[in-house]
């Protein structure tokens, strides 16, 4: 079943890559992960998944997301691309994935841990 605000929410692609994982992340290449998951649930996130390693699609759930503000958090370490996947007038998604659902199922174990212990602002 998904949530009201994955249906009339605003779907975001982010793509990444650490710019120096060994110095800020100690080299653990899931705690930069863990990382984006704590900025994207602080502005407000309600879900996420994960087609491929270095990609997280969320969902915010109006239009009110702050995208250069989310953008001047992320630029001390990652390099990023980061878009708003348009609807068609049906309010589909425009979007094409083949994901990788192992990847995936771990990113949800992570977001759940998240959600349990940073609010959103």
């Amino acid at each position: 079943m998904k949530l009201v605000s994955e249906i009339l929410g605003r779907k975001y692609h982010l793509s990444y890559d650490v710019i120096n994982c060994d110095d800020d992340f100690e080299g653990k290449y899931e705690q930069a992960k863990e990382c984006i998951l704590i900025c994207l649930r602080r502005h407000g996130a309600t879900s996420v998944k994960s087609p491929c390693e270095s990609t997280i699609i969320f969902i915010y759930p109006n239009d009110k997301f702050d995208i250069e503000k989310l953008g001047e958090e992320l630029k001390p370490h990652f390099f990023f691309s980061l878009c708003l996947v348009d609807k068609d007038q049906k309010s589909h998604h425009f979007e094409k994935v083949h994901r990788n659902l192992e990847l995936n199922e771990r990113l949800q174990k992570m977001w759940e841990d998240i959600k349990s212990t940073v609010k959103p602002n």
